[in-house]
Parts: structure tokens; sequence; C-alpha cells
């Protein structure tokens, strides 16, 4: 994930009913790549659920997720897109 501006980012993954696991919860200043493991995942479905909050009205996000290497997810987001909102979630299914 990398986004432009200085911003505050959490990022969260649960499964079923039980407790979400913070994976990041931190201020960055630009520029701010991170990276988050999710690490070996057991069979199931889960929800990656990430929130940011910007420092000013100017800012681009671009969230990624891979699979062994290959994107399987990428999500450009600013002010101007149709969904300029500043959380998001997917579900991931491990088979």
């Amino acid at each position: 994930m990398v986004c432009s501006s200085p911003a505050h980012l959490r990022i969260v993954r649960t499964q079923g009913n039980t407790p979400g696991a913070v994976l990041f919860d931190a201020n960055m200043p630009p520029p701010n790549p991170v990276a988050v493991s999710l690490g070996p995942l057991s069979p199931g479905q889960y929800v990656i659920h990430w929130s940011y909050i910007v420092a000013g009205p100017s800012w681009e996000l671009v969230a990624e997720l891979q699979v062994d290497g290959a994107t399987r997810f990428r999500k450009y987001n600013t002010p101007a897109n149709s969904i300029p909102t500043n959380t998001l979630s997917i579900i991931l299914n491990v088979s």
C-alpha cells in the first residue's frame, strides 16, 4: 500500500466470528509504502479490511494484494474516484 499524503493506516484480518487480527496500525509520513504479510493462511474465508485517514484534501492511494508474488487485487483510489472512501474490504477465499 502506498499513499501520497501523510496518513494513518489500519489493516485488520478477520475470519468468521473471531476477533480481527490487527496487522498494521500506525501514522505514516509520505512517501509511505507499507508491505504487510498475511502469512500462511488455513483454508477458509477471510476479510481483509483497511482504513486510512489522510492529512490533506489531495491524496492518492494504491492498495495491492499479492499471492505467491502474483498480483490478485489492486485498487487505485483518490478523492475524485467513483468510490472516494477511506475504508475498503475484500473477501479472500483460501482453498
